[in-house]
């Protein structure tokens, strides 16, 4: 397969896994990077007009791009110019970065925005992460991004139970954010904090239909650091992308009886990805790749991962 196809296929999610596209992305990566921030970037830009159309049309259509792929290749490509669109979803309102990333923000996004940051970019998370404006599962992905770095080493550890300290109180007026910080210190097993969270238990202030008080005292007296953040350590939710093959693959979505071939019978020409015949599909140079960019294609309504989000809440904005 060339590279020209394999960016083509990815537009769309299956139904059959795309594990020979992404194996041949992955042989031209560098070649590959300036499409797969372009159909990320596409996504963002396109999302209003998209959410407007009619299912059966997005589906249908010959210009639909899903960046589902895409995101998942340049966080195991660890492609730093990825942080910026990658942040800026977290920002758009709920049912748009639904439409865009489905039941990837409650699983792995925080995993995908840590693949691609260093140690720099945590000033930035933090200020998503405290930003009130923000839905609380978009802030729930921020943080378990620095959580994700926690693991991997770039944040330490008493930096990150510090800074949850400061959202415990920060967020304590907020029922639902709070609870998504609650949620965080049972899981990293922060124990300092423990008599101030019982404390919101008593109050109330927390939302026991997510995390009950009994669950979380059990947690933490039964459990000690090293075994929390060794869990932590073997869920590839919370760790730094590696192989999209594996994080993708298993997914409810595709159809393993469904040949490769079939899937992706859309009769496009590879020009067709940017809607200009006069561009190729992978730029030759950063004039091109610019171009590629300000000629992006129509947009539509991205079909929803059947997979439903694991954190779904009945206060969900």
């Amino acid at each position: 397969m060339d590279l020209n196809t394999a960016l083509l296929n990815i537009r769309k999610l299956g139904p059959k896994f795309a594990k020979e596209e992404i194996e041949c992305i992955r042989e031209n990566k560098e070649e590959a990077i300036p499409i797969l921030l372009n159909y990320v970037q596409y996504a963002i830009d396109n999302v209003d007009k998209n959410l407007s159309i009619p299912y059966n049309d997005f589906e249908n259509s010959e210009d639909a791009i899903d960046p589902t792929y895409a995101i998942y290749l340049l966080a195991e490509f660890k492609v730093q110019d990825a942080f910026k669109p990658f942040t800026d979803i977290l920002k758009l309102e709920a049912d748009k970065v639904d439409f865009i990333l489905g039941y990837i923000l409650t699983n792995d996004y925080g995993a995908i925005i840590a693949s691609v940051s260093t140690e720099n970019d945590i000033p930035y998370i933090k200020s998503i992460i405290e930003d009130k404006n923000i839905n609380e599962f978009h802030i729930d992905a921020a943080i378990r991004a620095l959580v994700t770095l926690c693991v991997e080493g770039i944040y330490k550890k008493a930096d990150l139970f510090k800074y949850l300290g400061f959202l415990l109180d920060y967020y304590v007026d907020d029922f639902k954010y709070l609870t998504f910080v609650v949620d965080v210190c049972y899981e990293v097993y922060n124990k300092e904090y423990f008599d101030k969270i019982l404390k919101y238990f008593d109050e109330g202030l927390i939302d026991e239909s997510f995390i009950r008080e009994d669950s979380f005292k059990k947690g933490i007296l039964e459990n000690d650091e090293e075994k929390s953040f060794q869990k932590l350590r073997d869920d590839p939710c919370g760790r730094f992308v590696v192989d999209t093959i594996e994080s993708m693959r298993y997914w409810g979505y595709f159809d393993e009886e469904k040949d490769s071939d079939s899937s992706f019978s859309y009769d496009l020409k590879p020009s067709d990805v940017i809607l200009n015949p006069k561009l190729d599909l992978v730029p030759d140079s950063e004039s091109s790749a610019k171009a590629f960019t300000s000629n992006k294609p129509k947009s539509k309504n991205k079909p929803k991962k059947k997979n439903k989000p694991k954190k779904t809440k009945s206060w969900k904005k």
